[in-house]
């Protein structure tokens, strides 16, 4: 029969060798080596900007990808000609929308351009007849669940990302203080400014 001792000290030790490796560890997860941070990085590419590129930068143009090879060419030029820093895009459908951003992209291969869309109820607002659209912001204001609201616009935002869009230009804080504004009207969240 093994003694009580030898019992106790087999059962001290090897609840010693179970929680041993844990001291092992740092106490602090050590961090990488830093490599430059953002702003250094974006300063050290704004200086090899000329005063045009750094212009451009400042510009977003409107694109829409159902205009034709016309209107198609003229957003290239601009991009090649004024260093334009991003497209804003209207009408149009998601698959030629899509071809249209990589190739705009080449154009520019030093500065990514920044992809933009005005998609308030989702990208069916402005592609209307190939995306889900979702409930205007009149019918968002008059909703109770925050959940929702928020399941709702991070589906809108999965979608913009599928698509390239990096920033959706919603949601539009307008107030509706003329219900007969043909603008304004269901895009706004109410007539309380409050």
């Amino acid at each position: 029969m093994l003694d009580v001792r030898w019992i106790f000290l087999l059962g001290l030790a090897g609840a010693l060798l179970t929680i041993l490796p844990a001291f092992d560890q740092p106490l602090y997860r050590q961090q990488p080596t830093p490599g430059p941070t953002e702003q250094e990085w974006v300063d050290s590419v704004f200086a090899t900007l000329s005063l045009e590129e750094r212009i451009g930068q400042l510009m977003m143009i409107r694109a829409h990808s159902d205009k034709g090879p016309e209107h198609e060419a003229e957003v290239a030029q601009l991009i090649r000609d004024y260093h334009v820093g991003g497209l804003l895009f209207f009408q149009g459908d998601p698959l030629h929308q899509a071809r249209l951003t990589n190739y705009y992209q080449q154009l520019s291969p030093n500065l990514p351009l920044l992809i933009g869309m005005d998609a308030e109820w989702g990208l069916g607002m402005r592609l209307k007849e190939h995306a889900i659209s979702f409930p205007r912001q009149l019918m968002l204001g008059a909703i109770q669940d925050n959940r929702l609201l928020y399941d709702m616009g991070a589906e809108i935002a999965r979608e913009c990302r599928r698509l390239g869009v990096q920033v959706n230009l919603a949601p539009v804080v307008d107030v509706n203080n003329n219900p007969a504004n043909p603008v304004i009207n269901d895009r706004s969240f109410g007539e309380d400014r409050y």
